[in-house]
């Protein structure tokens, strides 16, 4: 019999002596939607382990609210086109952003906005209480080396 995924994955955390607890898995909604009742079967089980999960890419997929609640995820990534929509749509864009981040919320979940680009879009994200901002404005990707410089570089400076 073949071993589960969560087993396996947690051999390979075990073996590199990684806790759990430090560890978030990422969905994207659209995946997680394939087979809703199946991904909430596994998601309890990463989550009975110590991981935490994250449901990426919101509200671009087919979505239903109503499987939210049951994930029970701890983040909620909201997709780059919704923070796009800050500066480009005005209201109705802010409108959409904000109803997202309060759902997530009213639901304890924390809340990243994806993609942030301009400092219009950080201070309309920070104004809302968006909890975490990734994108190009506030870091670019980096290789595995320059990431362990960029480490290496503020441990010693701190």
């Amino acid at each position: 019999m073949q071993p589960s995924l969560v087993a396996t994955v947690l051999e390979i955390v075990k073996d590199e002596g990684v806790p759990c607890e430090q560890l978030m898995f990422e969905i994207t909604e659209s995946v997680a939607m394939q087979d809703a009742p199946r991904t909430i079967e596994m998601i309890h089980e990463f989550q009975a382990c110590g991981f935490e999960i994250a449901i990426d890419d919101f509200g671009t997929g087919y979505s239903s609210l109503a499987y939210l609640p049951r994930f029970r995820v701890k983040q909620l990534k909201i997709d780059r086109f919704f923070t796009n929509g800050l500066d480009e749509h005005g209201s109705e864009g802010s409108a959409i952003v904000l109803a997202i981040i309060a759902l997530a919320h009213s639901l304890e979940m924390d809340v990243v906005a994806e993609g942030v680009e301009t400092e219009s879009q950080l201070n309309k994200l920070k104004a809302m209480m968006c909890d975490e901002m990734q994108g190009f404005l506030l870091g670019k990707p980096l290789s595995a080396d320059d990431f362990s410089n960029l480490l290496r570089d503020r441990m010693v400076s701190a």
